[in-house]
């Protein structure tokens, strides 16, 4: 769990992609091995980019969201030796949980409550590691 700092998109050398890097402040860990309070960088496909005439495009793979500057979010990474990728965040919202990708089995978690939520993740993770 965190809170975006900063969000910038980049696009590939061969121009064919576009990618956008996340300065993360880790808030609290779930599971894995971060430390609290460090900033990791995290990578998602996608992302705005911004032409030399000032007009912006948006990329991204369809039913994908982008994680928005401020926010604080719970982040389901890939980890690949020191590179994380973004496989589907929540908001941590005010009114309850907003999950940023499009898929029937994300919804479920629409409104609840952040409490109810990351009380199901731990219990979740629970009965999926042994101890």
């Amino acid at each position: 769990m965190g809170q975006v700092l900063n969000a910038e998109a980049h696009r590939s050398t061969n121009k064919r992609n576009v990618f956008s890097n996340f300065e993360v402040r880790v808030d609290e860990i779930l599971k894995g091995h971060l430390n609290i309070g460090n900033v990791i960088n995290i990578q998602r496909v996608g992302g705005f980019v911004k032409y030399p005439g000032g007009r912006k495009v948006l990329f991204r793979l369809s039913g994908n969201g982008m994680p928005g500057v401020g926010s604080r979010y719970v982040l389901f990474l890939n980890v690949v030796d020191e590179d994380y990728t973004i496989l589907t965040p929540y908001e941590l919202a005010a009114d309850g949980v907003i999950p940023l990708d499009n898929s029937s089995q994300f919804q479920v978690y629409k409104g609840v409550s952040e409490l109810s939520f990351t009380a199901t993740l731990r219990e979740a993770i629970a009965q999926a590691v042994p101890q």
